[in-house]
């Protein structure tokens, strides 16, 4: 039979007909999957990029897995025994469960893969955003790449934190909105409740949403003159309920209103005055080094005063607010910088492309959609999951050996991480209470012998603040630190090269008293001859 007298039903099926029988809502452009291709470069880099650090992330999975073993939140620190009853509020119960649950399940490349996915998904809604805005992929993209170079180093440490930044920048996407959908009304609150359980930033994005309603509030009053006026725009009462249910929300947590309590209490620990990251932001830090940090802050500030100068946008009064009032906590304490990041690096693509346009008298459009590029972008995305370590696991499940599985391990975790020791430890295990440095004592609670005392570890605000300052001035060798060792009973000493050189030559000129039992390129320890 001809072809040309074949029936429409006996036609082979044509790619080309998703163009029309695929709803239009789910159609995307060819900008679409450009964006998509990008964000899937930005989700394979990341998987691979990190080689795990040692500090607080094994202290969040060691709490994770001290939740998975007892089925409960524990009321009181469990891992410090010079912390014991100390009031334990855990904030990030949920990043640290779910954290576990996937190590133990799919092993360090679990870890890796939320990392990706949390960076990825930030700079997605980001990119997302400005896009939707400019219409300008090239704005969309820029967003992302000011976004990393001023959070190069936050994002640098995986903990629950990164969870957190997702919902802040879904948050602050939402609140920038001048009308709701009727799902943001679901899914806002719903991200509240979610983020109240995986970090205690959320107060963060009620601060987001206070100063958007205050900002739209002042922009009525400045057109209009009028309180009321302020008061009954429909935009600042959307905002007022959105708030409200928002701070309801917060309330679905383990300890109710105490988590509102823990959070706005958590920064005024003393014990956190000698953490280096909760240092103010500048230029130089205290050893006369570069800050990273100060520095790339100071470039994008710039770029942003060039690009208000230039740009023929108008400026809302809750950008500005967003903006100033970030950025100050941020100079107050650069841990504050990853929530200045994510609005800075916004604005200044928005009005960078606004600057650029009126320069060349040009707009942008988005080219027509099709569900080509929709099923183009399903396949893009499976092949850049399976293409990551997390990926090939999943589909092709565990094949490696238990040696193979550890040389993963040791690949991917930092190279100050202190393998060799932790192995020495497991085989010697030290009895009774540890010295050992802050920075090491989740590692040494995770990978270590089981019933091992640490000294401290980097969750500084759970430590007693005299026992800290016990810490503090023995780890820097002032005062009668001998004495202090003595106090606590300390009959083994953990100290991390090069940092404590000095510490470690002063155990090294008492051999009457202290027993050099291990050294290797990272660390020494030290075993009292007479124990206590």
């Amino acid at each position: 039979m001809d072809a040309a007298s074949q029936s429409d039903e006996d036609r082979l099926p044509d790619a080309r007909d998703l163009q029309d029988r695929m709803p239009p809502h789910l159609q995307m452009s060819r900008q679409s999957f450009v964006l998509a291709f990008w964000l899937c470069l930005v989700f394979v880099w990341h998987s691979y990029k990190p080689r795990l650090w040692y500090t607080d992330l094994w202290g969040h999975l060691s709490y994770g897995r001290h939740i998975w073993t007892h089925g409960s939140i524990p009321a009181t620190e469990p891992l410090m025994p010079l912390a014991k009853g100390m009031e334990f509020i855990d904030t990030a119960w949920l990043s640290q469960l779910v954290g576990y649950g996937m190590i133990e399940t799919f092993g360090i490349t679990a870890i890796q893969f939320l990392y990706s996915l949390c960076v990825t998904l930030t700079c997605g809604i980001m990119a997302t955003a400005v896009f939707r805005r400019t219409g300008s992929l090239w704005a969309a993209i820029g967003c992302n790449v000011l976004l990393w170079f001023i959070e190069y180093q936050q994002f640098f440490v995986v903990r629950p934190q990164l969870a957190g930044v997702v919902c802040f920048a879904i948050t602050f996407v939402v609140a920038t909105q001048h009308h709701f959908r009727w799902w943001t009304w679901a899914l806002l609150p719903l991200t509240f409740v979610a983020w109240a359980n995986l970090h205690g930033s959320f107060v963060v994005g009620l601060l987001v949403l206070g100063a958007m309603l205050c900002g739209r509030a002042w922009d009525v009053w400045l057109r209009t003159k009028s309180v009321r006026a302020a008061i009954s725009a429909g935009t600042v009462l959307r905002l007022f309920l959105m708030l409200q249910l928002c701070a309801a929300a917060c309330l679905v947590n383990p300890y109710g209103l105490a988590i509102y309590t823990e959070v706005l209490t958590f920064s005024r620990n003393p014990n956190l005055a000698d953490i280096r990251e909760w240092y103010p932001l500048a230029l130089r830090t205290r050893d006369d080094a570069i800050s990273i940090q100060g520095t790339s802050t100071a470039i994008l500030a710039a770029l942003l005063i060039i690009a208000y100068r230039r740009s023929p946008r108008r400026v809302t009064s809750g950008e500005t607010l967003l903006l100033f009032g970030l950025g100050a906590s941020a100079l107050w304490s650069s841990r504050m910088l990853i929530w200045w990041g994510p609005i800075a690096a916004y604005y200044a693509a928005i009005h960078l492309t606004a600057c650029w346009r009126a320069w060349r008298g040009r707009t942008s459009s988005e080219s027509p959609r099709g569900g080509l590029w929709t099923i183009s972008t399903v396949g893009l995305l499976w092949i850049a999951f399976a293409f990551t370590p997390f990926g090939y696991r999943v589909v092709h499940g565990e094949r490696a050996t238990p040696q193979e599985r550890w040389e993963q391990f040791e690949e991917r975790t930092s190279e100050s991480t202190p393998h060799e020791l932790v192995a020495w430890l497991r085989e010697h295990p030290p009895q009774g209470q540890v010295f050992n440095p802050d920075v090491w004592g989740d590692y040494l609670i995770w990978a270590g012998p089981e019933d091992m005392q640490v000294f401290v570890a980097t969750h500084a605000h759970l430590i007693p603040e005299q026992v800290w300052r016990d810490y503090m001035s023995t780890i820097r060798g002032e005062g009668d630190w001998e004495m202090n060792l003595r106090r606590y009973g300390i009959n083994t000493v953990i100290l991390n090269k090069p940092n404590r050189n000095d510490f470690i030559a002063g155990l090294k000129d008492k051999p009457e008293e202290w027993d050099a039992v291990y050294d290797d390129i990272l660390s020494a320890v030290f075993v009292r001859r007479n124990p206590l």
